[in-house]
């Protein structure tokens, strides 16, 4: 009787750690929009799986997290737009948990040592997706910021203010990382915010040189009265012939990058086959 007493009350304890453990996890996914986890990348379905645990240990961790560190994590976190989903010390929670957890199942299934190493691979994996991804999303805002600057221009040239061309290029650019930070931006300027500290605020979130470019000659031009048309389709071609000549730079650089698997994979089949009949009348002695 005690016995079997003793493996309900275990049975028990095991089903209630399950639940406790895995109920934030529930909770997380039930707050999630379905119709958007197509779209979702793999970071932000991460940090909101994982939000429930990272806050939690972010609350423990966050005295001994540096300022360098923590300044230097948001950055990464604003380039890859996930600062509204993550803060710095939740980031390094999440990191935290992921490496644990990796470090836990290798070592179970393998060794302390391979444990140890799937940790630090993990840790360096997540947080290289994170770089990985903040790139992209500039390389994104570069393709799509020639085609924007066209819609304002002739914006302005028709006879709209600046922020009434922002509008057009919003409604009818393609939709994009870089039609968003415009729609923040023009969300800043319609809850009191001036257009300077607006177009500056929208630098410092794309940080990009070519927006903060356009977001310092339209300041100049709004202080010193300069004509905003001429300035806009100057930075249009300008940037179009920047886009040209980063298509070439990869097109230069696609055959170097072709060159290792070619050596590593192509050029041994290809010698394979070609000595396979050779080699095999000198072992037949045909020769």
């Amino acid at each position: 009787m005690l016995v079997l007493l003793s493996i309900c009350s275990a049975g028990l304890c095991i089903i209630l750690i399950i639940y406790v453990t895995l109920s934030p996890l529930g909770n997380a996914a039930n707050h999630m929009d379905v119709s958007n986890n197509l779209e979702m990348s793999f970071l932000r379905l991460l940090l909101k799986l994982l939000k429930p645990w990272s806050q939690s240990i972010s609350v423990i961790i966050e005295p001994i997290v540096s300022w360098h560190l923590r300044i230097k994590i948001t950055q990464m976190l604003r380039g890859a737009n996930l600062h509204n989903h993550c803060s710095a010390t939740d980031w390094v929670g999440t990191s935290i948990i992921l490496g644990v957890f990796s470090a836990s199942f290798f070592t179970l299934i393998l060794s302390l040592w391979l444990g140890f190493i799937a940790s630090i691979l993990c840790v360096l994996f997540i947080n290289i997706a994170l770089v990985k991804e903040g790139r992209n999303r500039r390389i994104r805002m570069l393709r799509e910021l020639p085609f924007i600057l066209d819609i304002t221009t002739l914006c302005v040239e028709a006879g709209l203010n600046f922020q009434g061309a922002l509008v057009q290029a919003c409604e009818h650019g393609p939709d994009g990382p870089l039609k968003e930070e415009l729609n923040h931006t023009l969300i800043d300027i319609r809850t009191g915010m001036s257009r300077s500290e607006a177009l500056k605020g929208l630098a410092m979130r794309t940080q990009l040189d070519e927006i903060s470019s356009l977001v310092n000659v339209v300041i100049q031009a709004d202080k010193t009265g300069g004509a905003l048309g001429n300035i806009l389709r100057a930075q249009s071609e300008q940037r179009r012939s920047e886009r040209f000549l980063r298509a070439e730079e990869l097109a230069f650089k696609a055959p170097v990058k072709m060159l290792f698997p070619l050596v590593l994979f192509i050029f041994p089949c290809t010698f394979l086959i070609l000595g396979f009949p050779l080699g095999y009348k000198i072992v037949n002695g045909v020769f």
